[in-house]
């Protein structure tokens, strides 16, 4: 590895990744430039099999105007990023997405058109 590149150390730990199945994660609210494309770009790599938790529209309009298709990617939509972090939450935790409301992760009042 040359001095321009550092040490190497971000290449070893992505082949080191790759001798494993890729993890699937919720991904809360990506919904600028930097986050999508580094969502994508670990899916690419093979290390990730993101669910995109967000405003859809908005996801899809960050990744038209980066050039990148969505088609192979999950999207669960949600109003904003309060509710993007509480449904990403709830995916990661099934058990406790039962018992909290989407909207606000605390315990769900019934009634709630999220829940």
């Amino acid at each position: 590895m040359s001095p321009e590149r550092g040490t190497g150390k971000y290449e070893r730990l992505l082949a080191r990744c790759k001798e494993v199945p890729p993890i699937t994660a919720a991904v809360a609210h990506p919904c600028d430039d930097a986050s999508l494309f580094a969502v994508v770009e670990a899916a690419h790599a093979g290390i990730l099999r993101p669910i995109l938790v967000g405003p859809a529209e908005r996801i899809r309009r960050v990744a038209k105007d980066l050039g990148i298709a969505l088609d192979e990617f999950e999207i669960e939509n949600t109003a904003h990023s309060q509710a993007s972090a509480a449904r990403a939450t709830g995916r990661a935790s099934p058990s406790s997405s039962s018992r909290r409301c989407r909207c606000t992760a605390s315990p769900c009042k019934s009634g709630h058109k999220c829940c």
